[in-house]
């Protein structure tokens, strides 16, 4: 009722987007063991740099080859596989939520290429990054005339 302008609502709505999301993913990680849930939390944290299956592994305590088999067994997802998600995850929030321009997106997620970066986005999203921001924008746009 305090909130009097759509700028103050619309952030409003992403701060309880961003602390349900929070929440959610809380409850998805209880299904896992401590060791895998320091590594998803270890890939989240890193995922604006480089991040080698190594040091995922060392920063859990154990080898890469257990890390793989924990991580495949549990998750359901190679390691890399996961990473690669989490960071097409964060790329949507950056399309969506900025305009920072995607050659930008990919190098700070740490993507060797554009063209990698929008074949990667295009097989998790069915969409280019341009078409899904044209397309969140759109969809942004016609929302705030209701």
């Amino acid at each position: 009722e305090e909130l009097n302008t759509f700028e103050k609502i619309k952030q409003l709505a992403e701060e309880v987007r961003y602390s349900f999301t929070k929440k959610v993913h809380e409850v998805k990680n209880e299904r896992f063991t401590k060791t895998i849930i320091s590594c998803t939390k270890y890939i989240h944290q890193h995922l604006y740099e480089e991040i080698n299956h190594g040091d995922i592994a060392n920063h859990a305590g154990i080898s890469p080859t257990y890390l793989s088999f924990l991580f495949k067994k549990e998750v359901g997802l190679t390691v890399r596989d996961y990473i690669q998600n989490a960071r097409v995850k964060e790329a949507k929030k950056l399309i969506i939520f900025s305009n920072t321009p995607i050659s930008k997106i990919c190098s700070l997620l740490d993507f060797t290429d554009q063209s990698y970066f929008t074949k990667v986005f295009k097989k998790h999203v069915g969409l280019t990054p341009k078409q899904y921001r044209e397309k969140q924008h759109f969809v942004l746009e016609n929302n705030t005339s209701l």
